[in-house]
């Protein structure tokens, strides 16, 4: 029988792992080349969930060309909510679908979204939109783009 040597055995492991890490590097090449890189601001979100323990979360601010209109009944809430005493702002909830766009991530308003957004007005009568999924800042990987 034709057996390897110790060498040869060594020289093939070499190559396996090789073969590996040449795999692995090869799929991340052609990730960075296909999927759209954006630059998006987060927001840290704790969602202390009983299962899952205290894991920081971040929420991706989106940017919404032309903003979001609030109905009559959401300005109403809006206007109620700025006369009271106490401190809280109203959140309120539209469909979108994401896209890249000038490495930055754009919402586009649609009735069928993918994606929840939370509508926010700030205290400088600014609004803000947050995407209403939170990403696991430790599983955000190339992957989870096509995901969005």
């Amino acid at each position: 029988m034709n057996r390897l040597t110790p060498l040869q055995k060594g020289l093939l492991l070499t190559l396996l792992h090789l073969l590996l890490v040449s795999s692995l590097g090869a799929v991340l090449l052609m990730d960075r080349a296909r999927l759209p890189r954006v630059w998006v601001k987060t927001m840290s979100y704790d969602p202390d969930l009983p299962i899952r323990g205290r894991y920081a979360s971040l929420q991706l601010e989106i940017t919404i060309p032309g903003g979001i209109q609030l109905t009559d009944k959401e300005r109403k809430q809006v206007e109620e909510a700025q006369k009271a005493t106490y401190r809280w702002t109203p959140t309120f909830y539209r469909q979108i679908d994401l896209k890249a766009e000038n490495g930055k991530l754009i919402g586009v308003v649609s009735e069928g979204g993918r994606h929840n957004v939370q509508i926010r007005d700030l205290a400088e009568g600014q609004r803000e939109f947050m995407l209403s999924e939170p990403v696991v800042w430790r599983t955000c990987a190339p992957r989870c783009a096509t995901s969005l």
